[in-house]
């Protein structure tokens, strides 16, 4: 960060994998390096004219309310006189879905003839960030904007490049030592070495969701690891409040092509995903859907082919058996309830399948 002079670094990754606390240590690390350190939360979605009044005051406590233009001006001129850390953190709450075409169709529909995709951009009211995160990237200055984020907005994406000033850090999840803390922590029994590689396999080390798990299966299973794995149910409670949230910013391609990731047992790849799809989609805007799925934190690459996590992998056989059932008490047909049975116990036995595979692979 400091050996490159970044003036723009993007601390990226999926909801509860731990961004905020390891921003917090990476201050914590290298704070000593400047004369000041801001750090401010966007979860409440303030407005940008109210964060720089705050910024501006911070290095001049008898300045007044100005507008963005001039208030980002005068921004500038503090943070090029001194060394300043600016945090902004949960940038993804002033995020959101910009549509060239608001076409939008029923998620999981076979009868869907168009698709648009979307780019990550600010939402209405808030497109005064793009500008001021632009001016604080290309302006020269001694500063430096840490931002904090589930999603990367399109801009970061052509800012970023060794020759320019911008770094993203995309984190993954813990290490199996740092998830069995999490669990011995929360006091849960039977707790070893196989079951500790177990449950931070089915949560990709993601240290929120293990907390979750943790607390039902005390509350749930008396604290009962073993039971709890016996039920094969990994989403429970406020993780799939946490998981509706993400799932609703998806257009509806994204949508198709996460359970195209599901019906897949090995990471899917292109031709399998666009064979999946219907109705038939140019192979670039599938593309693009993958990419925007990755600028999400939701999906990654896995040798030739794409993957998600088996939390995401049951949450979406668990949103097309429903999708399914609504579909079938629709219909008046009589067969109808009989193949909603067939394809929930198929979805079941096909992501049983996959868990051991996942297994059978460590």
């Amino acid at each position: 960060m400091f050996q490159e002079n970044c003036r723009l670094v993007v601390i990226l990754g999926a909801a509860g994998i731990g961004k905020t606390v390891f921003a917090i240590k990476l201050v914590q690390t290298i704070q000593e390096n400047f004369d000041s350190v801001i750090w401010r939360s966007l979860n409440f979605a303030t407005p940008v004219e109210k964060l720089l009044s705050e910024l501006i005051q911070f290095f001049s406590p008898n300045s007044t309310e100005v507008n963005t233009k001039i208030g980002i001006s005068h921004l500038l001129d503090c943070v090029s006189t001194s060394r300043c850390l600016i945090i902004l953190d949960n940038l993804d709450t002033i995020l959101g879905n910009k549509y060239s075409d608001q076409h939008q169709d029923f998620p999981f529909s076979a009868n869907t003839a168009f698709y648009s995709l979307p780019h990550i951009s600010y939402r209405q009211g808030y497109e005064d960030y793009e500008e001021l995160i632009r001016c604080l990237v290309e302006a020269q200055h001694q500063s430096c904007l840490l931002l904090i984020t589930r999603e990367k907005p399109t801009e970061i994406v052509e800012w970023e490049g060794k020759n320019m000033p911008v770094r993203c850090l995309k984190l993954t999840g813990l290490s199996q030592e740092g998830i069995c803390k999490i669990l011995a922590d929360t006091g849960l029994i039977e707790l070893d070495e196989e079951i500790g590689r177990e449950i931070t396999k089915l949560y990709a080390g993601n240290p929120l969701f293990v907390k979750l798990v943790a607390h039902s299966i005390q509350e749930l299973f008396d604290g009962k690891i073993q039971t709890f794995l016996k039920q094969e149910m990994l989403v429970l409670g406020d993780m799939k409040v946490i998981l509706d949230q993400q799932f609703q910013r998806l257009s509806n391609l994204e949508k198709q092509i996460m359970s195209c990731l599901v019906i897949n047992s090995e990471p899917a790849s292109l031709a399998a995903i666009k064979s999946s799809i219907l109705p038939q989609l140019p192979p670039k805007l599938i593309l693009k859907g993958i990419e925007l799925l990755q600028k999400r934190s939701l999906m990654a690459r896995q040798g030739a082919g794409f993957t998600c996590d088996p939390v995401w992998r049951e949450y979406i056989v668990e949103k097309l058996i429903e999708e399914n059932w609504k579909f079938s008490v629709e219909k008046a047909n009589s067969f109808l309830p009989i193949a909603h049975a067939f394809l929930e116990k198929q979805l079941k036995n096909h992501l049983r399948a996959s868990r051991l595979n996942a297994k059978n692979f460590r």
